[in-house]
């Protein structure tokens, strides 16, 4: 292939050209996203069943559910939440799982138990997870008008607009308030006139219609008959006649008041202090996010020139994915850039020649461009983890390119020709840097298969490397012999320097000349005390072991937690508690946050009260939105234009608000990971079927959590029962004046949550017509008693007349797993790592005495860990076969390749010792690079002994001298290979910028294991080859032996 590429270099100029064509209009397809495209395995069965308390749902409808869909295909996990009137049935799927087929069979499952279900109870609804539920985007609408003017802009002129927009699926106005028409009656005068609420929610609907009546013919034409009776003021509303008193009609201004107002408050947005609402906005599924925030922008941009919104009316954007997106990426392309020069900043270093630096540093970009024709064939995306795959790959790239070239200078040096040295060059190690490439490309084979969402997320990093790797070995074996058979030029040895380049080039060179000395030197004292090396080397991996175990003094951890920017404090009261008060500890904890964090580091922040704690569920909104309940959402400015970290200010924030009973913060990293389907860091279940038994033993682990050291925010999954006021029904008083239970319980409900009535329309817009006793005649329990119900024989009685009132408590939660009933103890952490957190709580709550038929399972992160970091350590031990397969393929030798894969186990210590001193845990990502480092710390070993066998085959030399000439001659290429890759992947180990604390932990293992490798490569290596050869030697001569006695 060389050959060709040499004799007709305008032929394959032509086909780079056109690799380079390609790959400029591959960029412009590749769409940029956060991650990669993740179909997370979770479905949900969402039923209701109005008015029936959590334990009738869970024994009427949760288990028969439960029990029909734990057969379907491929299910690994059935939880269920229940609370009054609702049963939430979540089921976890393997992750090869194909969803669509999955909701077809669970829909199949429901079928056929859905007859046995309560006749009252709705269809089940059979629901996928999507990511595209999760907001693309927080639009905020901030003012000082009143909240419904603020709702009536957001409905009538923001929404339309941000929904008419390509790629957005829905925007939903969270906070403000709705207008609406209140009939607010007088219970002594319903009681004076024999008039029902019922009887009002009747005759208004009555009184207000427009119905089609048919087609008359008149004149030749065909009329439509409408009747038009719909109000058109709200004096017409209060003119209409519900009753008969005597022979006088009884209006309902006579029985209460018409007041155009608007609908309660149950909720409230603040953004940076001033009242508003927000508008969450979802994008359509496979509409690319940043091309959504772009529309949205200019939308947005859009309204405010055209003075769509009131000028005093402000539109911000609160929360944009594509931000973190742009950032991210934005940061992993600088890293990749100053890696990229980073590395021919070395080329230079030991090359000393600009056009042979020119030459490799041209094996980045063209095969950086080439592998965006792959990524979009194979249907990537340029998201955080492919693009973290290229700037890990970016120093390995100018590897091949580097023995190919610095070979064929060694030939330039001695007098061949141009094209008689790139030949040569080339034909001497292609065996050499194909064996170091495929080796290099066969890591990432197992880790591709690797399952769950760890597997997802690396899969795209590892084809990104895989396509750019390939493409580097094309390129060195025909791009870089094609160019030096034509450009490098090498000044005579005997040529003085002519400029300070040159002199300076001497200088290096001499140094240079002068290492190799050194190295030789040191090379054969190693030799002459081999044993004693081999001692030293696994003396250091024995220590460097002890480090992570028995010593454990490098933590362990499931995804390391980034800055992402975004802190979140949940409030949670006492339930029963008012919306003032719960108004006025949130007002409290805003006060706070912009006390203790900066204006230069703020953002932006806003407040929710009513909203359910902990953002939005993915089945979530179970909990509604309730008046006890508040978060304050805290955006900070990028991470790199603030002195603080995001811990540092939520350690700021934490003691302060701790002293507000209620109020915690709830890490936004947390959030993040539960969008993926991840867990809580340390999550304790607890398995047993009577209540208040789960409640003591929950509160029994709960204490022994927070002596934790490390844990916070620990919490019960148990619910404070809130306060509850039961109207008892004497059915024996109730039939004797003719009342059903059901016409008494709509009267209490029409008159204390109050019933839309009917529809009052103005200017194209419909508002409700709520009817209901006025808050004086419901404000406490004597005058609900004294309600007014009309029975039947139009008889006016009271209701304590027929019932009477309980205080209690109620409704709990009901919290399944596994079809068996749960109750979970949930912390965060920080200060700790994940691994000995949690192995002391595990120890804690073994201590804790439970019943017969209960048990206790630790799961959350620190079991995901478990289960991932296993198939990690599978898939490193694959890769090292494979790397062995390989190298023994190309070889045909045994021996060979595995005295080169004695160079990862001792690169390890690299690794180790780099995670300690930069006090990194082991992690996911830690792993995933140390699984590329089997690959990568060979290709260094493959080139030296490829060349020592080249040494004893065809010049003939002794082992001894094979072995230090090899070596020494090796040195520049293996040094330059090294610290090439080492310098570009400096900028992503320092781990600045957005998600960099994620991406961090993959290079410093690849760093740190490049260092030591390297270190053995040069001494350990060419010793332990010596020994296995002289083994080999000896066994060799002995058969000979005996061959000649025999």
């Amino acid at each position: 292939m060389w050959k060709l590429a040499i004799r007709r270099p305008v032929t394959f100029l032509m086909v780079f050209l056109v690799v380079l064509g390609f790959g400029f209009f591959a960029l412009q397809r590749l769409n940029p996203e956060l991650l990669p495209d993740i179909s997370i395995p979770i479905a949900g069965v969402i039923t209701t069943y109005r008015g029936a308390g959590p334990q009738e749902i869970e024994n009427l409808v949760t288990k028969p559910i439960e029990g029909a869909v734990a057969s379907v295909t491929g299910v690994t996990d059935v939880r269920s939440i229940i609370r009054e009137g609702l049963s939430v049935t979540i089921l976890e799927f393997d992750w090869n799982q194909n969803m669509d087929q999955a909701a077809i069979d669970i829909r199949e499952k429901i079928d056929l138990i859905e007859g046995f279900l309560p006749e009252d109870v709705s269809k089940p609804m059979v629901i996928k997870f999507d990511p595209t539920m999760m907001p693309v985007a927080m639009v905020s609408l901030s003012g000082d008008r009143p909240l419904v003017e603020l709702r009536r802009v957001a409905e009538d002129n923001v929404k339309p607009r941000l929904e008419r927009i390509k790629g957005v699926a829905s925007a939903s106005v969270i906070g403000g308030l709705e207008r609406e028409v209140q009939i607010r009656l007088h219970a002594q005068r319903l009681e004076l006139y024999g008039i029902g609420v019922s009887d009002v929610i009747n005759a208004l609907r009555a009184q207000n219609l427009s119905y089609p009546g048919g087609t008359v013919q008149r004149g030749g034409l065909e009329y439509t008959v409408r009747t038009l009776g719909e109000f058109t003021s709200t004096k017409e509303i209060e003119d209409v006649i519900v009753g008969i008193n005597g022979r006088t009609p009884v209006k309902v201004r006579d029985i209460g008041d018409v007041v155009d107002t608007h609908e309660e408050k149950t909720s409230e947005v603040r953004i940076n202090g001033k009242t508003g609402l927000m508008l969450m906005i979802q994008k359509e599924s496979g509409a690319v996010t940043v091309d959504v925030s772009k529309r949205i922008q200019a939308a947005l941009a859009e309204m405010t020139t055209n003075k769509d919104i009131p000028e005093d009316l402000t539109l911000d954007i609160m929360m944009d994915q594509a931000d973190f997106i742009n950032r991210s990426l934005g940061h992993i392309t600088s890293n990749l850039l100053v890696g990229a020069l980073l590395a021919a900043l070395i080329l230079l270093l030991f090359l000393h020649n600009i056009p042979s630096t020119i030459i490799v540093g041209l094996a980045i970009p063209m095969s950086v461009i080439g592998t965006f024709v792959a990524m979009d064939a194979f249907g990537l995306t340029l998201n955080m983890m492919s693009m973290a795959g290229l700037a890990l790959a970016v120093g390995m790239l100018v590897d091949n390119a580097i023995v190919v070239l610095e070979n064929t200078f060694r030939h330039r040096q001695t007098g061949l020709g141009k094209k008689e040295a790139a030949t040569l060059g080339t034909s001497e190690v292609a065996t050499a840097v194909t064996a170091s490439t495929l080796t290099t490309i066969s890591v990432f084979v197992p880790v591709i298969f690797i399952p769950g969402i760890i597997g997802i997320m690396t899969k795209d990093l590892s084809l990104t490397v895989v396509f750019s790797l390939a493409i580097s070995l094309l390129f060195a074996l025909t791009l870089i012999p094609m160019l030096s058979s034509r450009f490098l030029n090498v000044r005579p040895v005997e040529q003085p320097a002519r400029n300070s380049f040159e002199k300076l080039s001497d200088w290096i060179g001499h140094k240079l000349k002068g290492l190799e000395d050194v190295y030789r030197r040191t090379l054969g004292w190693c030799l002459k005390r081999k044993k004693l090396v081999i001692g030293l080397a696994a003396a250091a991996l024995v220590v460097s072991v002890m480090l992570v175990f028995p010593f454990r003094l490098i933590g362990t951890e499931f995804i390391p937690t980034g800055d992402m920017g975004r802190i979140s404090v949940n409030i949670e009261l006492p339930p029963g508690t008012p919306f003032e008060q719960t108004e006025a500890i949130a007002s409290q904890v805003e006060q706070i946050v912009f006390e203790q964090v900066a204006e230069d580091e703020l953002e932006a922040v806003a407040v929710q009260v009513g909203g359910g704690a902990g953002g939005m569920a993915m089945f979530g909104g179970m909990s509604g939105a309730r008046s006890y309940r508040a978060s304050v959402d805290v955006e900070l400015v990028e991470s790199t234009e603030r002195s603080r970290s995001q811990e540092q200010i939520e350690e700021t924030l934490r003691p302060i608000l701790a002293r507000i009973p209620g109020a915690k913060i709830t890490q936004a990293n947390s959030q993040q990971m539960s969008s993926l389907g991840i867990g809580t860091p340390v999550s304790v279940e607890i398995y047993g079927n009577d209540f208040s038994l789960l409640e003591r033993i929950a509160e029994a682990v709960k204490d022994s959590i927070q002596q934790v050291p490390g844990t916070r925010d620990v919490e019960t999954s148990l619910e404070k029962k809130s306060p509850e006021l039961r109207l008892k029904i004497s059915k024996e008083k109730a039939q004797s004046v003719g009342l059903p239970v059901a016409l008494i319980a709509n009267a209490v409900n029409a008159s204390v949550q109050g019933k839309v009535a009917s529809f009052y329309r103005e200017a194209g817009k419909e508002y409700n017509i709520r009817v209901r006793l006025r808050e004086q005649d419901r404000i406490n329990t004597e005058r609900l008693l004294a309600l007014p119900i009309k029975t039947p024989l139009g008889k006016v009685v009271t209701l304590a007349s027929v019932a009477e009132a309980l205080p209690a408590e109620g409704p709990m939660k009901i919290d399944r797993k596994g079809q068996e009933r749960m109750v979970t103890v949930d912390c965060d952490i920080g200060g700790r790592d994940l691994g000995s957190i949690t192995r002391e709580v595990k120890h804690k709550v073994s201590q804790i005495p439970i019943p017969e038929n209960y048990r206790i399972h630790v799961s959350g992160q620190a079991e995901e860990q478990q289960e991932t970091f296993s198939w990690l350590f599978i898939a490193m031990l694959a890769a090292v076969v494979l790397v062995y397969m390989v190298m023994a393929a190309l070889y045909e030798s045994f021996l060979d390749p595995f005295v080169i894969m004695l160079t990862f186990p001792l690169s390890l210590i690299g690794v180790i010792w780099m995670l300690f001193l930069t006090n990194t845990t082991l992690s996911v990502l830690s792993l995933v690079g140390a699984v590329m480092l089997v690959g990568i710390i060979v290709n260094n070993g493959i080139v030296m002994v490829d060349y020592i066998n080249l040494l004893r085959k065809r010049d003939k030399m002794p082992l001894r001298e094979a072995v230090v000439t090899g070596g020494t001659r090796r040195l520049r290429p293996v040094l330059m290979t090294a610290l090439t890759t080492i310098f570009a992947m400096i900028p992503m180990a320092i781990g600045a910028g957005a998600g960099g604390q994620l991406r961090a932990p993959m290079a410093r293992s690849v760093i740190g294991g490049l260092i030591v490798g390297t270190f053995m490569t040069l001494f350990v290596i060419p010793v332990l080859y010596t020994v296995f050869e002289m083994v080999g030697e000896r066994r060799r001569l002995r058969k000979e032996a005996q061959k000649r006695k025999v």
